[in-house]
C-alpha cells in the first residue's frame, strides 16, 4: 500500500542500527513511536522516496543520526518530537526536491546539525523555544531552496557561515539570545569568539533578503558579539557606550531622554555660577534656555545667549573659567547625543 509503518511501535532497549540501509519508494512513518530507551542511527541509508515522518517522538540520551544518508524526493518531518538529551545530526546528507520540517520539537542539551550537506529543497524550523538547544549548524553546506527559520526563541546562533545559499532566507520572528559572561565587573563579553562571524553571515543573508529590521538587528548582536575579541580594549568600551546610549542608532527615546537630563544638570549648574555672583535674583528660566541653546552650539543664537550669559550674571573671572569648561563639555555631550 506505499506505506512502511512503525506508528506506536516501542522499540527495546539498545541500539536500533539501520546502517546503509535502502528503503522502499513509499512513505514511512515513525509517528508516536517510543524510542526513549533506544538510540537510533540511519547511517549512509538510501531514502530511495517518499515521505519519512517522524510525529510526536520521544528520543532518549543517544543521537539521531543520519551521517551520510541519501533522500529522494519527499518530505522529512520532525513535528512534536522530544529530543530531550540526543542531537539531530544530518551532516554530509544529500537531499533531493522536497521540504525538510521541523517544528514544534523540544531540545534538551542537544543540537541540530546539517554540515556539509547538499539540500536541494525547502528547510523550515520554526516554533522552537528552547532556551538549552546548544547549536543549530549548516556550515559548509550548500542550499538550493529557501529557508525558513521563523518563530524561533534560541539562546544560541544559528550558523550558517561558509554556506551557498541560492533562494530566500526568512527569518521572521527570531530571537536569538547572546550568551555573554561578565569581563572586568562592569562589562559581559561573548561566551564564543565565533558567534559575530555567525551574525555577520546572517546579516549579510538578511540584506540579500531585503530583510531591513533583520539586518539591523543582527548588525547590533554582531558588533555585541565581536566586543573583547575582534574589537580593541578602546573600541569595546566606545562600542558599550553607544549600544546604552542609542541601541546602536535604532532609539530615539533613550538619547532625547538623556539630552533633556543634560539640559536640566547643566541648567542647575548655571544657575548656581550666577548664584555665586551675589546677585539679588537670577533669572531661573533665562538660564533654563542658556542650557538649552547650549546644546546647539552651532547656532548663531546660542553664541549670543552665551556671551549675554557672561555679561549679565558672571562677574568674576573664576566662574567664567567653568562657565567656559561646562558650556563646552556640554556642547560635545549634546552634538553626541543629537
Amino acid at each position: 500500500d506505499g506505506l512502511l509503518d512503525f506508528s506506536g511501535f516501542i522499540f527495546p532497549e539498545g541500539n536500533i542500527d539501520f546502517y546503509k540501509a535502502k528503503f522502499p519508494d513509499c512513505k514511512i512513518c515513525f509517528s508516536d513511536v517510543d524510542l526513549s530507551r533506544a538510540s537510533i542511527s540511519f547511517e549512509e541509508a538510501d531514502f530511495t522516496g517518499g515521505d519519512l515522518t517522524f510525529g510526536a517522538v520521544q528520543f532518549g540520551s543517544g543521537n539521531v543520526v543520519f551521517l551520510g544518508a541519501k533522500f529522494g524526493q519527499g518530505d522529512l518531518v520532525f513535528v512534536g518530537t522530544s529530543f530531550e538529551e540526543c542531537s539531530l545530526i544530518f551532516n554530509s546528507c544529500t537531499f533531493g526536491p522536497g521540504h525538510i520540517i521541523i517544528k514544534k520539537c523540544s531540545f534538551g542539551d542537544s543540537e541540530i546539525l546539517f554540515e556539509n550537506a547538499v539540500i536541494d529543497r525547502l528547510v523550515t524550523i520554526e516554533n522552537i523555544h528552547t532556551p538549552s538547544l546548544k547549536n543549530i549548524s549548516f556550515s559548509g553546506s550548500s542550499l538550493n531552496g529557501s529557508i525558513n527559520l521563523s518563530n524561533l526563541r534560541l539562546n544560541t546562533v544559528v550558523d550558517l557561515t561558509n554556506t551557498s545559499l541560492s533562494h530566500h532566507l526568512s527569518l521572521d520572528n527570531i530571537k536569538l539570545n547572546l550568551q555573554r559572561k561578565s569581563y572586568f565587573l562592569i562589562f559581559r563579553k561573548s561566551m564564543s569568539g565565533s558567534d559575530s562571524r555567525r551574525f555577520r553571515r546572517l546579516k549579510e543573508l538578511a540584506e540579500i533578503s531585503k530583510d531591513h529590521d533583520s539586518s539591523l538587528e543582527l548588525h547590533a548582536q554582531e558588533h555585541r558579539a565581536a566586543r573583547w575579541h575582534s574589537f580593541n580594549t578602546v573600541d569595546s568600551i566606545l562600542d558599550t557606550i553607544y549600544s546604552a546610549i542609542s541601541n546602536y542608532g535604532r532609539s530615539i527615546l533613550r538619547p532625547l531622554i538623556l539630552l533633556c537630563f543634560t539640559w536640566c544638570s547643566f541648567g542647575f549648574m548655571y544657575f548656581k555660577l550666577a548664584s555665586f555672583s551675589n546677585l539679588e535674583q537670577v533669572d531661573l528660566m533665562a538660564l533654563s534656555g542658556v542650557s538649552i541653546l547650549s546644546s546647539l552650539p552651532f547656532l548663531t543664537v546660542s553664541r549670543d545667549a552665551r556671551s549675554q550669559f557672561i555679561s549679565s550674571f558672571l562677574n568674576d573671572s573664576q566662574n567664567i573659567e567653568l562657565f567656559f569648561i561646562a558650556i563646552g563639555f556640554q556642547g560635545v555631550i549634546s552634538t553626541l547625543l543629537l
